[in-house]
């Protein structure tokens, strides 16, 4: 099953100038391969609670939240799996999504700051569609692991739960970014840990919404970094997700649809 037509972006939108010059197209032909052997040495261990192995297995709608500093790992341990996520609009953005699509993602171009709307309407169509997505809670300029109350806004329209997952490996190289991009080192050891699905219905509180996510994504990433020896121990060597196609991109904006406010 594939998003609307009008649901999602690819590397040319009409009327919005988001080609890549030749310099950008040849820094993503020299970072995929690259990229590529360097995450293929890691040994990567899942820790998933039984409910969410089930609930991701079974193919239902779900909204991964990862905090941003992750993306550098994520975008390969969760390769091939058509997760939908949110990319700026900005110049950067577009050398973003070129990447994430070679990696089977499929994108929503708008962040808090830029198009935020008509991504959040796109994200929210895509989840009630049966699409899984993957959304950054404190991007795209931070702060650092503060969650914003985009993404339960996602979850209160979309009814889709939120599955919190945050990797961790024991050695990493930090970037001086805000978010202090982790990248971890060849040969690493890392783990992804999941915690239970959180469902939020639509006349809920989002204030309240909003404070549990961020205690529990406090949690859960303070258990990682705490335990990480117990949970590598612990882990198992497969991921729960189920290999899926990448959703097909378009290149007309998202349809017109009822304002989402950040």
């Amino acid at each position: 099953m594939h998003p609307p037509k009008d649901a999602l972006s690819t590397p040319r939108r009409r009327g919005h100038g988001t080609t890549l010059d030749r310099r950008s197209r040849l820094l993503i032909a020299l970072i995929q391969p690259i990229y590529r052997c360097w995450m293929a040495t890691h040994r990567v261990r899942w820790i998933c609670p039984p409910e969410s192995v089930e609930h991701i297995e079974a193919g239902k709608p779900v909204i991964f939240a990862i905090w941003h500093e992750s993306l550098a790992t994520t975008l390969y341990t969760h390769r091939g799996r058509g997760l939908i996520a949110m990319v700026s609009r900005h110049r950067d953005g577009e050398l973003v999504t070129r990447l994430m699509h070679t990696f089977g993602f499929g994108t929503a171009r708008g962040s808090t700051t830029r198009g935020g709307a008509s991504a959040l309407r796109t994200m929210i169509r895509c989840a009630k569609e049966g699409h899984p997505l993957a959304i950054t809670p404190d991007g795209p300029k931070g702060p650092r692991r503060v969650a914003q109350k985009g993404v339960i806004e996602i979850a209160r329209r979309s009814g889709a739960p939120i599955i919190l997952v945050v990797p961790y490996a024991a050695r990493a190289h930090r970037f001086r970014s805000w978010d202090r991009m982790a990248l971890p080192w060849p040969f690493a050891r890392q783990i992804e840990l999941y915690g239970a699905p959180l469902t939020f219905a639509e006349d809920s509180d989002p204030a309240a919404g909003l404070t549990q996510l961020q205690e529990r994504l406090d949690a859960l990433t303070e258990r990682a970094e705490a335990n990480f020896v117990d949970l590598w121990r612990s882990g198992g060597r497969r991921s729960p997700h189920p290999p899926r196609p990448r959703p097909a991109g378009i290149e007309d904006p998202p349809a017109p649809g009822p304002t989402v406010t950040i």
